[in-house]
């Protein structure tokens, strides 16, 4: 199996290969290089915002994005993993949840949130976790 490594994501480099994990993750995102990158580094520094990919030969395969809500009081704090699906069930997604729980913990947050395209997979990932469902939604899509 070639080697994994976790680096902090570097908006200007890594927006590309970001934007086409969101779109194997969650194939319905709306997003584009330009637009993830300005919302990235737009990120008001009271989020403390941390964020990591996991590289396989030099090319993403997953990412956790960490910090507090921006738009609460600082007591709810965010956590986003994903792993493209054929990277799945080898560990890196495993390793990226405990880089970014890590770094939750050191914000003191009251509650975490986190959301994702729900799939059997990411939900048996967040169950393991002790994660609980307190809210679903579903997406209706149109094709113009």
């Amino acid at each position: 199996m070639p080697s994994m490594t976790i680096r902090p994501i570097e908006p200007a480099r890594d927006a590309n290969q970001i934007v086409a994990l969101l779109y194997a993750t969650n194939p319905t995102m709306v997003t584009n290089a330009a637009e993830w990158q300005h919302r990235r580094t737009a990120t008001p520094a009271r989020a403390r915002l941390v964020s990591f990919a996991a590289e396989v030969d030099g090319r993403i395969v997953g990412s956790v994005h960490a910090g507090l809500d921006l738009f609460g009081n600082g007591e709810l704090a965010r956590l986003d993993v994903r792993v493209e699906p054929t990277s799945r069930r080898r560990g890196i997604g495993s390793e990226l949840y405990r880089l970014g729980v890590e770094h939750v913990l050191t914000l003191g947050p009251r509650r975490v949130a986190s959301t994702f395209d729900e799939s059997a997979v990411g939900v048996a990932f967040a169950r393991a976790r002790g994660w609980q469902e307190h809210r679903a939604e579903v997406l209706s899509t149109l094709d113009p």
